[in-house]
């Protein structure tokens, strides 16, 4: 399998929120898969960021 793409935060908020059109929601749907998303440490630490302040509001 290895690494194929490497996820950017917007790429997964945008996926999440469904924002994508639906040919690229459909590209999104097949490379998941064949292989789990790849996430940088820096990508991580901006999501649970994130998610901590939407928690605060």
């Amino acid at each position: 399998m290895g690494i194929k793409y490497i996820w950017d935060t917007n790429i997964a908020i945008y996926f999440l929120q469904q924002h994508f059109p639906i040919a690229a929601e459909n590209f999104i749907d097949r490379c998941l898969i064949e292989s789990k998303p790849c996430f940088s440490a820096i990508t991580e630490i901006e999501l649970l960021c994130g998610k901590q302040h939407q928690i605060m509001r």
